[in-house]
């Protein structure tokens, strides 16, 4: 029973887990696209921008067990050109709105509380992206980009290239720079990006990298920004100079989600594909297990699955939700194990697990959320230090 008191204009979360199952779809498209913009081609007698994904709903009979699946199929070319498809695999199918049925069993999938976009650990920043992320380490000068790796100082260097004098010095005070190794840097990136070695050119292809569809809405709408690498990285080292990490607990710098951890296999392939695109590559498939999105479910999410087998209603009727992060391997912090000031009137303190009060928790039902991204209550971010130029 919830017993906290608040006033709200509509139930948001009752209809959370259905209204994110539904993106499946258009995001599979935004992939698709996300490809076109490095050279995939398609037939447009044979591909549909307004229906890109065919879908065949599979009800899959193994002896006594039993899957309920949606097959998904994106075809870009005729069958007298190639008889294979872009896309074929099988996703669960959201039975009743609520649950999966995957071996003859029912799942019924967390919510999971997901970290803002732009997030500072103790020595280094990791920077969302749907298909291509980023990860600054300090420790050891080093950026994560593309499953790759470089000098952060040579990353900084590009970004910075078109900056003002102020802005730089303030970069600089983490990040030594050296604007004498310029040349060495462009031809380092453009190579990379299979573009001219010119810095314009090459931050053109990385917005085009970083900011798919799905990411420049979620950059636009939590940062109240027009998204760019440039404007991303100010963010970020804004934070860093405040000097002022947010609360984990604090549901103000998390989103709610539920498709993208069942998705997220999927993402890493439309990633690896844009990469062999940037390289001169044909593609005509994705290369994707049929049922790559039914193993990842086990071997990622199962154990960070729920069903009360006391009683299955239960799991319907209270919506829970995990800070877990699937696939993570670190440790929750210490903070978690407590109720914090700011889950009140989002988390019900009557049904927090007594064993695991941080990562399970049930999720007010009547809390207002953004239904596409999962956001909480969240203000525009506020540059203190740099220019939003």
């Amino acid at each position: 029973m919830n017993l906290l008191t608040r006033e709200t204009n509509e139930s948001v979360i009752r209809r959370f887990r259905v209204q994110q199952y539904t993106l499946y779809q258009e995001l599979i498209k935004i992939g698709v696209e996300y490809l076109m913009k490095f050279g995939l081609r398609y037939d447009p007698e044979s591909y549909s921008l307004d229906h890109p994904v065919e879908i065949e709903h599979d009800f899959s009979y193994h002896g006594e067990e039993y899957y309920a699946t949606d097959l998904l199929k994106v075809k870009l070319w005729p069958e007298s050109v190639s008889s294979d498809y872009l896309l074929y695999c099988y996703i669960p199918k959201l039975i009743e709105e609520t649950f999966f049925i995957l071996n003859g069993n029912l799942y019924i999938p967390l919510f999971y509380i997901s970290d803002e976009p732009i997030v500072l650990k103790t020595k280094s920043i990791s920077i969302y992206s749907l298909f291509q992320p980023i990860s600054l380490y300090f420790k050891d000068n080093r950026v994560t980009f593309m499953q790759d790796n470089y000098e952060l100082s040579d990353f900084i260097q590009l970004i910075t290239h078109d900056w003002n004098n102020k802005d730089i010095a303030l970069i600089s005070q983490h990040v030594k720079l050296n604007s004498k190794n310029n040349k060495k840097i462009y031809t380092l990136f453009g190579k990379k990006f299979n573009c001219d070695p010119d810095p314009v050119k090459i931050k053109f292809k990385m917005n085009q990298l970083i900011f798919d569809n799905w990411t420049y809405e979620l950059y636009e709408k939590y940062y109240g920004i027009t998204p760019s690498i440039d404007m991303i990285i100010k963010i970020a080292f804004d934070r860093l100079i405040d000097d002022k990490p947010n609360d984990f607990t604090d549901l103000s710098y998390k989103r709610l989600t539920l498709i993208e951890p069942l998705m997220r296999v999927l993402f890493k392939r439309f990633s690896s594909t844009a990469k062999m695109l940037i390289n001169g590559k044909s593609i005509r498939s994705l290369m994707f297990p049929s049922n790559g999105l039914g193993d990842s479910f086990f071997s990622i999410l199962e154990g960070q699955t729920f069903y009360d087998t006391v009683n299955g209603f239960s799991s319907i009727i209270s919506h829970k939700g995990s800070f877990k992060n699937p696939g993570a391997k670190s440790k929750l912090p210490r903070s978690v194990s407590e109720l914090h000031p700011t889950h009140k009137c989002r988390i019900c303190t009557n049904t927090i697990s007594s064993t695991k009060p941080g990562p399970m928790i049930s999720l007010v039902p009547d809390q207002d959320i953004d239904s596409r991204f999962g956001i909480f209550e969240k203000n525009h971010y506020e540059m203190k230090y740099f220019t939003m130029e």
